[in-house]
């Protein structure tokens, strides 16, 4: 069951939304860490992961809020305070951050969730943005109170896992609160993030590890991401050791019998979706035809060199027997290319196109090719940016090349 301030931050999102780096310079010290579930190593290298993360877009002016990071792959929703005028103020009686609650003048709530539809199964995650000129408002004593209340307990009675100057992770059964604070002097804001980790799917250590994961996006919530060549990993290794095991777990879950598929089952111009834990879809899989192969790699061909795409060309991809779902939505004659990058077996094809209102919007298509057992077979997977095609090209690699995303 959530407890203390996530309990009841959260219910507000569901009421309201399911009616229906600088960069950082020093290495983050970790002050107390009673319960040893990892190493002190190992949190001080989740905590201190580099992730690519962009700015959000406030409702209004954004200049009068602090600068909000989140990662590539998050969406997020926001509320400001007009939406909570509905409600009575008893309704908010539990909303406390030190002396602030969330009906303060121009307090923003924002509704955070990973694009990985498994990665969000089990984890809450909010930020609150709390005007104030009291620097002092809130404290990390004044929040071990008020958690201390909600939970009904004395703090020394409380399973902390985790604790620093500004940061806690306490724990319920199997499941991890996460609170963290900080002050922006220039905009005179308090930001607060919370979460609560409980995926029945993973035990108290994997649970623990999440919950550091949440952490450690809560500590560069304001921090200015670093240059793109310091982000490069070098191996999938290197993905491994600072990834969710989650998101590693289903992948290797939906992945796991790809090759049986290839050799024995698959039929030519068959496609599958490949599912992970929680019967999320993962990627599209397909076995091409050499009409479809041959067609997908002229109209990259054609694009990589900057042309018009000729809507003969097209029609070979999208029309007769060979027609494969999901690729009406990238080649549409009627659309238009706006980029193609490529490497390795990796391809991210960015499309624009009209909506009603007359406006431009892009969606973004990874595809993977793959040539094995003398058949040429393909990996889509919608929505997948620039910022994100590393990582899932050196997952597949891997794969193909181990038929497992695990290390032993």
């Amino acid at each position: 069951m959530m407890k203390y301030l996530v309990k009841t931050f959260f219910c507000v999102f569901l009421t309201l939304f399911s009616c229906q780096e600088k960069e950082e310079s020093k290495q983050i010290e970790i002050v107390d860490t009673p319960k040893e579930l990892l190493s002190k190593e190992r949190i001080a290298s989740i905590l201190n992961r580099q992730i690519d993360r962009l700015p959000i877009q406030y409702l209004n002016d954004s200049t009068l809020y602090p600068k909000i990071l989140l990662p590539v792959n998050y969406e997020y929703d926001i509320t400001g305070k007009d939406a909570f005028e509905d409600y009575e103020a008893s309704d908010y009686e539990e909303y406390i951050w030190g002396d602030l609650t969330i009906r303060e003048d121009r307090a923003v709530a924002i509704d955070i969730e990973s694009g990985e539809d498994f990665d969000a199964y089990g984890i809450s995650e909010g930020i609150v943005l709390l005007p104030s000129k009291d620097k002092e408002a809130i404290t990390f004593e004044k929040l071990k109170k008020d958690i201390s209340d909600a939970e009904n307990k004395v703090w020394e009675d409380l399973i902390v896992e985790y604790q620093d100057a500004n940061s806690v992770i306490y724990s319920e059964r199997d499941g991890f609160n996460v609170v963290y604070f900080e002050y922006d002097e220039i905009h005179e804001y308090f930001i607060v993030y919370e979460a609560v980790i409980d995926m029945m799917d993973l035990n108290r250590k994997e649970n623990f590890e999440m919950a550091l994961y949440s952490l450690g996006i809560a500590k560069s919530l304001t921090k200015e991401p670093k240059n793109k060549q310091d982000l490069t990993v070098k191996s999938w290794a290197d993905y491994l050791a600072t990834y969710p095991v989650v998101t590693i777990k289903a992948y290797n879950f939906a992945l796991k019998d790809v090759d049986k598929e290839m050799r024995v089952f698959m039929e030519e111009n068959e496609e599958i979706d490949l599912r992970s834990l929680y019967n999320y879809r993962t990627f599209d899989f397909y076995y091409a035809s050499k009409k479809f192969d041959t067609s997908f790699l002229n109209i990259i061909n054609a694009l990589k060199k900057g042309a018009m795409l000729d809507k003969n060309l097209v029609k070979q991809v999208n029309d007769g027997k060979t027609e494969w779902e999901f690729r009406r939505r990238t080649f549409r004659s009627d659309g238009f290319m706006v980029n193609v990058k490529h490497e390795g077996n990796a391809y991210v094809i960015t499309k624009n196109s009209k909506n009603y209102d007359g406006e431009t919007s892009y969606a973004d298509h990874f595809y993977y090719r793959i040539e094995k057992h003398n058949k040429v077979f393909y990996f889509r997977k919608e929505g997948v940016d620039e910022n994100s095609t590393d990582f899932y090209k050196k997952m597949l690699d891997y794969q193909m090349e181990h038929n497992t995303l695990m290390i032993e």
